[in-house]
């Protein structure tokens, strides 16, 4: 990404934007491992396969990475369907399978295990949709991956005419301390923003993961406001700043604004 005439801290705030965008994908030894298993599930045979992680673990960012580098006969559905008829009508569109066909048996037609269904969010549906999700899955023609947050004893999922069929079940971890230093870094050096990269240190990312516990989600919230507050002294009082290293009183500011810290 190139600069524009914004100073350097409003830059670094377009870095933390909470965007899913799969060229802000970050590698860390938390997500590495997952895209390769998801890569290798493209040439397994199974019914259904479950991606899980706490809300802000990078689920959708993952997935989105995946959808850039997986084959065509992968389908990704990152918003959920709100019918069962809307998904139906939607799959036999991607499958091409005539409105006057019926969806299993237009199925009929296809290799085992030919399509690989990615459904994100998939915590949204009842059981009437996951129900439906298993009957295709019996087909032997789809494969799915579901990807959620934990499931408890109550879901669906959990009961034992699904689990019989989970074949994967993934689970992505929030980054350590240390992944999370190499994904701040990471995300200035797309910006160009080199120098700030090289003033952040692994005590700040300490610091942040001490209270974001590695969840992207808050931490990308965290450094926002932490660029926030840099871009106000920068334009207001830029003789207070001092960012070589990023002077703490700015991240322990952030984490007061944020409720982290009692003011």
């Amino acid at each position: 990404m190139k600069r524009n005439s914004q100073n350097r801290f409003a830059q670094a705030k377009e870095a933390f934007l909470d965007r899913t965008d799969p060229e802000r994908f970050v590698r860390m030894e938390c997500n590495i491992p997952l895209l390769e298993k998801l890569h290798k599930l493209q040439d397994e045979k199974f019914k259904i396969a479950l991606l899980k992680g706490e809300p802000g673990a990078g689920k959708s960012m993952l997935l989105k990475r995946f959808e850039q580098e997986a084959p065509q006969n992968t389908l990704f559905f990152f918003r959920p369907f709100f019918s069962i008829e809307a998904f139906e009508k939607e799959l036999k569109r991607h499958l091409n399978i005539d409105e006057g066909t019926s969806l299993m048996q237009g199925l009929q037609t296809l290799k085992p295990y030919s399509v690989f269904v990615v459904l994100d969010e998939a915590q949204m549906y009842g059981q009437d949709f996951l129900e439906y999700i298993r009957i295709l899955s019996d087909t032997e023609k789809i494969k799915f991956l579901l990807s959620l947050h934990t499931i408890d004893r109550e879901n669906p999922l959990a009961q034992q005419h699904f689990t019989t069929r989970i074949f994967s079940d993934l689970h992505l971890i929030p980054p350590t301390a240390t992944d999370l230093y190499l994904y701040i870094q990471k995300r200035l050096f797309m910006m160009e923003l080199s120098d700030l990269g090289q003033a952040f240190k692994s005590k700040h990312a300490k610091f942040i993961h001490r209270y974001t516990k590695g969840n992207l989600r808050q931490t990308n919230k965290f450094l926002y406001t932490l660029f926030d507050i840099l871009d106000y002294f920068e334009r207001h009082n830029p003789s207070k700043i001092k960012t070589n290293p990023i002077s703490k009183k700015f991240l322990e500011m952030s984490a007061m604004q944020l409720g982290y810290i009692d003011a």
